[in-house]
């Protein structure tokens, strides 16, 4: 089975839970985050996923990290506008992070296209460097992926188990 993962989502939350605020004087902060942790935490979620749908290899999809060449704004420029700038913070760790999950982990990531897109092409494409489409999983926690049709795990309602989505 190959896991089809949706590494952004991971990459934020290891970040995040990697990073430190101390409150030296009321009111003020220092952050700090530690890159060993937000690596094993990486790595244990990977393995944990792996583990969880029965796979043997893996295949991370990172979002471009150029947000203006997103091919979704090119459609419609407004896109995620409407997101509160708190929603856009990013944890100290998270381009190091992303830069070493390049390094140490089979990634697919493509100019202009989102996590979630790399995935559902890549779930769907008839592809001789991938194993047939009913032993690979999409893996992520992003509704919108119920969509295309496949094998499907998300993390967060693990009880689930792997499920098929069948086509329209």
């Amino acid at each position: 089975m190959l896991a089809l993962v949706d590494a952004d989502i991971i990459i934020y939350e290891a970040a995040h839970r990697a990073q430190f605020a101390d409150e030296w004087d009321e009111g003020e902060f220092a952050f700090s985050a530690s890159l060993p942790n937000a690596q094993a935490d990486f790595a244990g979620c990977i393995e944990k996923i792996m583990k969880a749908v029965g796979a043997t290899d893996s295949v991370l999809a990172l979002t471009d990290s150029d947000r203006n060449a997103n091919f979704r704004r090119g459609i419609y420029p407004p896109y995620k506008n409407k997101r509160s700038k708190a929603s856009n913070h990013r944890p100290l760790l998270y381009s190091a992070l992303r830069q070493w999950c390049r390094e140490t982990y089979n990634v697919n990531q493509k100019h202009g296209i989102e996590a979630d897109d790399t995935l559902g092409s890549l779930a769907t494409a008839d592809l001789a460097a991938l194993p047939p489409k009913d032993q690979r999983v999409i893996c992520s926690i992003d509704k919108d992926l119920d969509t295309v049709p496949g094998l499907h795990y998300n993390w967060r309602k693990s009880e689930d188990g792997v499920y098929f989505v069948g086509p329209p």
